[in-house]
């Protein structure tokens, strides 16, 4: 039994097939045979070895799937302070392109870094302080291509000194760019309400 757990068949053997030599007699090539043998385990034990360890590219996937899925993460807590400390320059360093961004809200669609600026000054208008809060929080990734999706809690206060508290769902879009994942899609939403009927 190999190291590796490769053994044998006790049924096969090594058959020495004589020769005749110059002198008449029968002599059998053990040497030769020998180092036949020995190729051939090497090469049956090699290949046995081989199928007990997983692939180099399955393990790097792997790796490389969790590196990006925590790459993701920190950049959703990176949005997060942007919008809790509404700042606008933070914001900007997660978008793939902020001059072709795609932002969707209950209120409007975004495509440019001159609307996303806007957005944000109304957020500063209306807002003195404000806290986001994510949960069941889903990241997904298909080769260069990735999402998150959550639930969320948005509460603070109006400019006005009154309370403000929403709650909805987010999705975020992401391609792998040479500075690592940043946003290329972002689409937020609130629950329906049912307009009263008279």
């Amino acid at each position: 039994m190999s190291e590796c757990g490769v053994g044998f068949p006790h049924s096969h053997s090594i058959v020495a097939v004589p020769y005749a030599t110059p002198t008449g007699g029968n002599k059998v090539m053990r040497s030769s045979l020998v180092l036949v043998f020995s190729v051939l385990a090497c090469a049956v034990i090699g290949s046995a070895c081989a199928t007990d360890v997983p692939p180099a590219s399955e393990a790097t996937t792997a790796e490389s799937v969790e590196a990006a899925e925590q790459e993701i993460n920190d950049l959703l807590d990176t949005y997060i302070h942007a919008v809790e400390g509404l700042d606008f320059d933070l914001f900007l360093t997660l978008w793939a392109n902020p001059d072709d961004a795609s932002l969707i809200s209950p209120a409007s669609r975004l495509s440019s870094r001159p609307e996303l600026e806007g957005f944000f000054q109304d957020l500063r208008n209306a807002y003195t302080e404000l806290r986001l809060e994510p949960s069941n929080v889903s990241v997904g990734i298909e080769g260069s291509a990735a999402w998150a999706a959550y639930d969320w809690e948005l509460t603070g206060t109006f400019a006005d000194g009154s309370p403000a508290k929403f709650s909805g769902w987010e999705t975020q879009v992401y391609r792998r760019t040479d500075a690592g994942w940043r946003i290329v899609h972002l689409h937020y939403s609130v629950p329906f309400v049912v307009p009263d009927t008279p």
